[in-house]
């Protein structure tokens, strides 16, 4: 009965206790909660008043109209620029990435409200063709970026190739609370070229070691191209579950995947997996113990990639890196899946 009743109260407040400007929040995939109004991650007020909440960029509105005027398309380029026409292995290459906005087919200046998403305002995955090569960077590696590099809207990034051979930058960021991605190829020189390690892919469970850590990783026995999918890890480390993995970057797990062929990049995230997590705070719009991305300060030992942004594009063979934090050590993995 009183699962019945439950049941009612839920189903009743979900047809008809939702306003249209939370209906629009959640469509959109963001969150309906109570919080102070925030723009780029800075608090305006110390009232709090319930509205939508952006994690990407980290945004908070009260005001439908205001979230709608903010989503107003926008066309902004992305461009590598003071990149080597071939770069070194070995050497540190250095490189900008330059955003600007687009308003009738030209320029029309640098690229504004671009937000921090997951601690940082740009990241850059570096996969070489041998998919085993994986560097995750950032312009924040090479030191704070303020207010004028925001405003030039210009941001330097520094990698050290290692081998000869072709690689991918794949670049992410929020602009208007709006993820957005692009994809350059670089040719790299030198002596030691590197070869294609990824072979034929696997379904189902997997367990790798790395770096100490046992991983268990779990996706479904047969995977579709063009639908969403829960990829599960669960770490392991002397013969014990891993209880207290620490956030990475907002995260519980960043996950980085690429097409065999090369062709199909996807940057997503893992979210921690737990009672009391935010899969189960979700059901009653209450968020407590966590951090901007809900996750908790300590977790483990299970992560879930986020369905709604976990989704192969075409069929075939794909390289799966994940990142994970714990006792303050960065640790990637690497899982090759097939999908049909």
């Amino acid at each position: 009965g009183v699962v019945a009743i439950s049941f009612g109260v839920w189903f009743l407040y979900t047809m008809f206790g939702k306003t249209d400007f939370q209906r629009l929040c959640e469509k959109n995939n963001h969150f309906w909660l109570q919080s102070v109004p925030v723009r780029d991650g800075v608090a305006l007020s110390s009232d709090t008043a319930t509205g939508c909440f952006l994690d990407a960029g980290v945004y908070h509105f009260a005001d439908k109209r205001e979230y709608e005027f903010f989503f107003q398309p926008r066309e902004i380029l992305l461009e590598l620029v003071s990149l080597p026409e071939k770069p070194i292995a070995g050497k540190p290459t250095h490189f900008t990435v330059s955003l600007s906005e687009i308003k009738d087919g030209r320029k029309f200046g640098p690229a504004k409200d671009i937000g921090i998403s997951h601690d940082r305002i740009l990241h850059a995955l570096v996969i070489g063709e041998d998919l085993a090569t994986f560097a995750h960077i950032h312009p924040e590696d090479l030191g704070p970026v303020g207010e004028e590099i925001k405003k030039e809207a210009r941001f330097p990034l520094h990698y050290i190739f290692s081998k000869a051979g072709r690689y991918a930058i794949n670049l992410n960021y929020v602009a208007s609370g709006q993820e957005r991605s692009k994809v350059f190829y670089v040719n790299v020189s030198g002596e030691d070229s590197m070869e294609k390690e990824i072979g034929l892919g696997e379904t189902g469970s997997q367990i790798k070691e790395f770096e100490g850590y046992n991983v268990i990783f779990r996706a479904p026995k047969r995977i579709n191209a063009g639908e969403r999918v829960k990829l599960r890890y669960s770490i392991e480390r002397d013969g014990n579950a891993v209880q207290d993995l620490e956030p990475y970057l907002g995260a519980a797990m960043h996950v980085g995947i690429v097409h065999r062929d090369f062709s199909r990049f996807l940057h997503t995230h893992g979210e921690a997996f737990e009672f009391g997590s935010v899969w189960f705070q979700q059901l009653f719009g209450k968020y407590t113990r966590y951090h901007t991305h809900f996750v908790p300060d300590q977790f483990g030992p299970t992560i879930i990639t986020q369905p709604w942004t976990t989704v192969f594009p075409i069929a075939g063979t794909y390289q799966v890196f994940g990142e994970f934090k714990h006792a303050g050590k960065i640790i990637v993995t690497k899982f090759a899946l097939d999908v049909e």
